[in-house]
């Protein structure tokens, strides 16, 4: 089976941008722009880097499987509420052509990638931040609302999920370490 797949990074992250509804006055459904605590919300304003993406599971730490031993990506909060965030492994292989990969090209490609925008809410009194997905690899992503705790130190981010069961059913905690770009 052949798989036909053209991959734009600059503009696929250009369309998950212009996917993202315009806020409007006092309509609650609307996105809203950062809340509670101004001083924290603004310093998490601004583009920040993958530094590492680590799982905890039982009081152990290690790379995230899904992302590698040397991740990239980029996460970027705005002024007006809205967040993007784009992750990968950087082992996934090239295709061997780059317009057709193949089957297992394409899905290494994918499984490699996470993605999502929409908005986001910071409770700096809670120390947590909430990003509620409009557009995301993963459909089922979409409309959710993904609660992180975060310590920011200068320049230093990092986000915690909230422990979540995996196959195995085992709780994990999704680390991510990020690095402001200066």
């Amino acid at each position: 089976m052949s798989v036909r797949v053209r991959w734009a990074s600059a503009c696929f992250a250009g369309v998950l941008l212009s996917q993202v509804p315009a806020i409007r006055a006092n309509d609650p459904t609307s996105m809203s722009p950062p809340s509670r605590d101004t001083s924290l919300a603004t310093q998490l304003l601004g583009t920040w880097r993958l530094v590492a993406v680590t799982e905890e599971e039982d009081a152990r730490v290690m790379d995230s499987p899904d992302y590698g031993p040397n991740p990239a990506g980029y996460l970027m909060y705005d002024s007006t509420g809205h967040v993007c965030a784009q992750l990968i492994d950087t082992s996934r292989p090239t295709w061997s052509d780059e317009d057709f990969p193949t089957p297992d090209e394409a899905l290494s490609a994918i499984m490699g990638f996470g993605g999502y925008c929409g908005r986001y809410e910071v409770h700096a009194d809670e120390h947590y931040v909430v990003h509620f997905p409009k557009v995301a690899i993963a459909p089922n992503w979409i409309g959710q609302a993904y609660q992180r705790t975060f310590e920011l130190s200068g320049d230093r981010l990092e986000l915690r999920s909230a422990a979540r069961r995996v196959s195995d059913g085992s709780p994990v905690t999704h680390i991510l370490t990020w690095t402001r770009v200066k």
